[in-house]
């Protein structure tokens, strides 16, 4: 439902910092229906081992990360675990434990089943993702690409170039690091641009050490409207509390939707679901409680009590339900370096949809009533195919002006 300003009711001008009252009109319009909701299951089996593993290596990764309480995390999980399958498929000793236990679920320590079984399907979503037409067209893209530069003189064995192209659709590139490491280095970012549509154009900010011999590169392109876009008339200002006695200003979109919706007592925390174009994929936002004004600030903490088991029982409880929502616009980039693995992000969110870029069933239900969720303190969300279940961005939002705000 697009909102226009001809069928607005009731919109309060007066505090630019207090926006929640906002009246729209009754008939409103949902993407979430029982076809695309009966669509998935069937892919979702297909590629379950590999969906795993791709929330593994979100959980994984937050246990790296030496952040501050006001620092946001991104990553693509896909990104990562395909990286890391890739890698996988050529390592031995502790280096293929290592990697074996950022893809690992739980309390495993391994990949549990037939790794080959992984592969065949880590691999198979993504030639999936990059062959459905369904991922191009107006208003949604969804794009993915690998490279493995190797130095001129160094012989790969052909049985792991083989398996990385047949598998992964890996790119094998010759590129002399050596000889000239800041041409090799151009040379990677350019290939990076190019991929990203330019939303990362430097992935390795200075030439590589003269010994380098290998480079993985591995990106995930992402661009899409909202089904359900929200109206820029009714952006306004508004506040984001990111601490006790700190806030930032943002500008806070706003719209009345059907939405997926979920609140959990037990983990103290709500759901809701945005849909992007034709409901391919959806932006899931999990918001804390707030109980007489006593945020749960430290987003980080509170998301590692949660564990992915709580994360699907909470979307499994959501019912299609009248949302007023407030979101606020977002422009995030994010670096995650983990000894000789780098990888960057970078997403805009506004009214329109998401550009998103990274380097490395049954029927339903509605209730009655509305419900407000103001998304103005620390939160936590993920961007999700729908037919697969892949979790493509994952991210904790402390500020979403990613320090670059006015702060009160």
């Amino acid at each position: 439902m697009i909102v226009n300003g001809s069928s607005w009711r009731y919109i309060n001008k007066v505090d630019p910092y207090s926006k929640d009252e906002i009246m729209f009109p009754s008939d409103r319009t949902s993407p979430f229906n029982e076809k695309f909701v009966n669509s998935g299951p069937d892919l979702h089996k297909k590629y379950q081992v590999a969906v795993e593993a791709i929330y593994g290596v979100a959980v994984r990764l937050k246990l790296f990360m030496d952040v501050l309480d006001t620092t946001n995390f991104l990553v693509s999980p896909l990104s990562v675990a395909t990286a890391i399958g890739e890698l996988l498929l050529g390592a031995q000793g502790q280096s293929r434990e290592r990697l074996e236990w950022l893809l690992s679920t739980g309390n495993n320590q391994t990949v549990s089943g037939d790794p080959f079984e992984l592969h065949r399907q880590l691999g198979g979503l993504v030639q999936l993702l990059q062959a459905d037409p369904k991922q191009h067209y107006d208003g949604y893209t969804l794009e993915f690409a690998s490279a493995f530069f190797v130095q001129p003189d160094l012989k790969i064995k052909p049985s792991y170039e083989h398996a990385i192209k047949t598998l992964y659709g890996v790119q094998v590139l010759p590129l002399n690091f050596s000889g000239d490491p800041e041409h090799a280095q151009n040379t990677i970012n350019q290939w990076t641009s190019v991929q990203t549509k330019g939303k990362i154009q430097s992935v390795l900010p200075s030439p590589l050490p003269p010994g380098t011999s290998t480079i993985l590169v591995n990106t995930v392109y992402f661009k899409s409207d909202w089904e359900m876009p929200f109206d820029p008339e009714l952006t306004v200002p508004g506040l984001f509390h990111i601490a006790q006695n700190r806030d930032v200003k943002v500008q806070l979109m706003r719209g009345h939707f059907d939405l997926l919706y979920a609140d959990s007592e037990r983990l103290g925390c709500r759901l809701v679901a945005l849909p992007y174009k034709r409901s391919e994929a959806a932006m899931f936002i999990i918001l804390p409680y707030n109980h007489l004004g006593n945020k749960t600030y430290n987003i980080q903490q509170y998301m590692n009590t949660i564990l992915v088991e709580d994360i699907i029982d909470l979307i499994s409880s959501s019912v299609l339900t009248p949302v007023t929502l407030a979101l606020p616009k977002m422009t995030l980039k994010d670096v995650l370096s983990i000894s000789e693995a780098v990888g960057k992000v970078v997403m805009e969110v506004s009214e329109s949809g998401t550009e998103a870029a990274a380097v490395t069933a049954g029927t339903i239900d509605y209730i009655g009533g509305g419900k407000v969720f103001k998304v103005d303190s620390p939160f936590f969300f993920f961007i999700r195919h729908e037919a697969t279940l892949a979790s493509l961005f994952w991210g904790m939002i402390v500020d979403p002006t990613n320090g670059q705000g006015e702060y009160t």
